[in-house]
């Protein structure tokens, strides 16, 4: 079964800025965005909590506000600071697909992860992932070959989720929950928002995120709830 992956995410190298082109074939302008020694193309798609539901077709950040990690106290605690979002289509009525692109805070920390005794398990529990279906698979994502779960790639970045297509955005019966966390001592890592995402047909996809500990107030600040 083929895939179509739509608009993947780009390195950009300090020759040249890479453009994306989506489904429609039309060029999407990118703006730069720098993470850890990496230039993901930023497109205007961001989901940063500030409400609880979202929906979207194309490559999409999901990062937090300035104003939450100042106000949270965790600018110097979180090995991975933002997660990029891919939209697939696999053309396949009964799975659906998303790829994570995860953004590490340095380019130490991935080397540090493929040290452990269990690179997969730990890069998972980093990201706070859990499956409604499947299981996580320590091998890339084969467009020939797959199932439901996730499959991570052998340098740790890339992760492949594999779900029943959603009938809704908001239709989280089969969705895949990842987090992003901070360490507030060498030995723990919290969540400080959760988002569950909703893989649908024709490389659409759902959010409904969460954010632990913190509420915005009517003039957008967050606060302590």
């Amino acid at each position: 079964m083929k895939k179509n992956r739509l608009a993947p995410f780009a390195v950009l190298t300090a020759a040249a800025v890479l453009m994306l082109t989506g489904c429609t074939g039309q060029p999407l302008t990118p703006r730069g965005l720098q993470i850890s020694g990496w230039s993901f193309l930023q497109l205007d798609p961001i989901y940063s909590f500030e409400t609880a539901e979202f929906t979207q077709d194309r490559p999409t950040l999901i990062t937090l506000q300035d104003s939450l990690i100042e106000a949270a106290g965790i600018a110097e605690n979180r090995d991975i600071t933002q997660l990029g979002l891919n939209p697939m289509d696999l053309r396949d009525p009964s799975h659906c697909a998303v790829e994570l692109v995860i953004g590490y805070a340095d380019e130490t920390i991935p080397a540090r992860l493929l040290e452990a005794s269990d690179p997969v398990a730990t890069v998972s529990f980093s990201i706070g992932l859990r499956l409604t279906d499947g299981k996580v698979h320590a091998e890339p994502f084969d467009e020939a070959s797959y199932e439901y779960g996730a499959y991570v790639s052998e340098d740790l970045r890339f992760v492949t989720i594999v779900e029943p297509c959603a009938m809704r955005p908001d239709d989280t019966s089969h969705a895949a929950i990842v987090q992003l966390r901070y360490a507030p001592t060498i030995t723990a890592e919290l969540p400080i928002a959760t988002v569950k995402i909703t893989a649908m047909a024709k490389g659409n996809f759902g959010l409904v995120g969460q954010v632990h500990g913190y509420v915005q107030d009517s003039n957008g600040n967050w606060i302590a709830d």
